[in-house]
């Protein structure tokens, strides 16, 4: 069952939205970052949002954004002895910023080693994505649309970088997901213009190594008989059930595959009547479900069950079961262009409409139902 309620604070944001920072979020430490146009905004996603901090800095509109981890508490403006609170970006030149958010500071500027292919110079290339290691806070990994994965330690204070290895991947990716809750650092999942599938081991000491087996999607057919297009794929992201099982988001199907048993298990695909998908959800307080988001502004809810062996006898066999759809936005300048699950402490996603609103839906997670419960900044 969904119930629908909204909260509006007046306050004035950078404005509309560019499509080139579509997907340009993150919820992290407290507080949610996005891009809007060539700024990076910083938001304190209450019941209503509060727009803290507009980062004027990049030439170009704003592409990723990533909080660096910390060990202490949620920060607040103005804080004093806990250090920056260090945010990354990046626009769609591939130029990277380190910012310190609670004093709305620019700290340094990324260039990268020689062949690097990131900074002004990558072209339309640009950054695929941004990503801290949790092990090592001060410790971020960029890569590039080019295949090179450039891994920077960052001063405690933000002020400098240095790289300390550099790495080229086998053929160009078109898609990357991190997987968060390695330890020693991180696992990196691929997908390239091939239809491939194959997983790199990311060590603060060394450049990555391939793990486990590749995955070919290329024979995958979907439930109305259409054949896998890689270029049509829209994300990749890890299962939280298993470590080497991935999704992969096309506009009318999601796909699970297994890295470790090279095979795709399973897939969830859409009615013809229903609008095509563009992000998937996978909210912590919910761990068994999967949220669809649809270019009509709606979210699906899909199940996820495993019960008997799967082929080959390896693990359970996993279906996916259809629970529910409704809609988020309705209205000119409501299409959502970036959201972002809250971290696992907090039962909410976030999202940025095309009108440059930000909006904070409150999962209520009670006897394995939801209720999405928004609030807006607009």
């Amino acid at each position: 069952h969904v119930h629908i309620h909204t909260y509006m604070l007046s306050i004035t944001t950078p404005g509309y939205l560019d499509d080139q920072n579509r997907g340009c979020i993150d919820w992290s430490e407290g507080l949610l970052a996005y891009g809007a146009q060539h700024m990076v905004c910083i938001v304190q996603p209450s019941t209503p949002p509060q727009l803290l901090q507009c980062l004027a800095g990049h030439m170009h509109n704003v592409a990723h954004v990533a909080f660096a981890p910390r060990e202490t508490g949620a920060p607040s403006l103005g804080g004093e002895g806990q250090g920056p609170l260090l945010l990354a970006s990046a626009d769609v030149t591939g130029s990277v910023h380190l910012w310190d958010v609670l004093r709305g500071a620019l700290l340094a500027q990324l260039t990268a080693p020689a062949g690097g292919g990131s900074g002004s110079d990558s072209g339309s290339g640009g950054i695929l994505c941004l990503h801290w290691l949790l092990s090592r806070p001060n410790h971020l990994l960029v890569a590039s649309r080019a295949g090179t994965l450039v891994l920077w330690q960052v001063s405690a204070a933000g002020r400098a970088a240095t790289a300390l290895w550099q790495s080229s991947l086998t053929e160009s990716p078109t898609l990357l997901a991190i997987d968060r809750h390695v330890a020693d650092g991180g696992r990196i999942a691929v997908h390239t213009a091939r239809g491939a599938l194959y997983q790199l081991s990311v060590l603060p000491s060394e450049p990555p190594s391939a793990v486990g087996a590749s995955c070919s999607l290329t024979r995958h057919v979907s439930a109305s008989g259409a054949a896998y297009s890689p270029a049509a794929a829209l994300q990749l992201l890890y299962s939280p059930h298993h470590q080497a099982q991935v999704y992969v988001l096309l506009p009318r199907e999601v796909v699970l595959a297994d890295l470790e048993a090279g095979l795709p298990l399973t897939s969830v695909s859409l009615d013809r009547t229903d609008h095509p998908f563009w992000q998937l959800l996978l909210p912590a307080c919910l761990p068994g479900m999967l949220l669809g988001l649809h270019t009509d502004g709606c979210l699906s809810a899909w199940l996820r069950r495993s019960d008997g062996a799967s082929a080959g006898g390896r693990g359970r066999r996993v279906h996916f079961s259809y629970r529910s759809m409704a809609p988020l936005l309705k209205g000119p300048g409501s299409a959502l262009r970036a959201v972002a699950a809250a971290p696992p402490a907090h039962e909410a996603f976030a999202g940025i409409s095309a009108d440059g609103r930000c909006w904070v839906w409150s999962l209520a997670c009670a006897g394995g139902a939801a209720a999405i419960l928004p609030a807006a900044l607009p």
